[in-house]
């Protein structure tokens, strides 16, 4: 699976927990995407079918990224004056926090990739002008 494929993944399963406040239920959700994905009943909803070698890691970076959220919202909202965190929709917020986790905890992603990468999924997964949003917001992290 090419990174790119795995932060598509990550953004599925954001949008999925943006509805549950609870940690339990956020990750109760990603278990029940990752079941769902590796046999999917529509092949043109999937991504790319995960492989069982990917599923561990798919989790493991999505529970870090839920036991970072306070951290990487704090840091959003210093950088989206004007805009709460609640105005932004779930698909943006998800493609934000997921770039900023890149940005602040992955230590094998230059921030530039990170955003280069926010932005394409912006492109492709949220509204006409998100992917300028997400480049601002995202910039302004750096």
């Amino acid at each position: 699976m090419t990174r790119r494929v795995f932060r598509e993944h990550c953004l599925r399963m954001m949008f999925c927990i943006s509805f549950y406040e609870e940690d339990e239920e956020r990750i109760e959700q990603i278990e029940r995407y990752l079941e769902l994905e590796e046999e999917p009943e529509e092949e043109s909803f999937s991504v790319e079918v995960i492989k069982l070698s990917e599923r561990d890691k798919l989790k493991k970076r999505m529970e870090d990224i839920i036991g970072s959220i306070g951290y990487i919202d704090e840091k959003l909202a210093e950088v989206t004056t004007g805009w709460s965190l609640k105005r932004i929709g779930r698909v943006e917020l998800g493609i934000l926090r997921i770039a900023c986790y890149e940005m602040k905890f992955d230590s094998n992603i230059v921030a530039n990739i990170a955003i280069n990468e926010a932005v394409e999924l912006a492109k492709k997964y949220a509204g006409d002008e998100a992917h300028s949003f997400v480049n601002g917001v995202l910039a302004k992290l750096v």
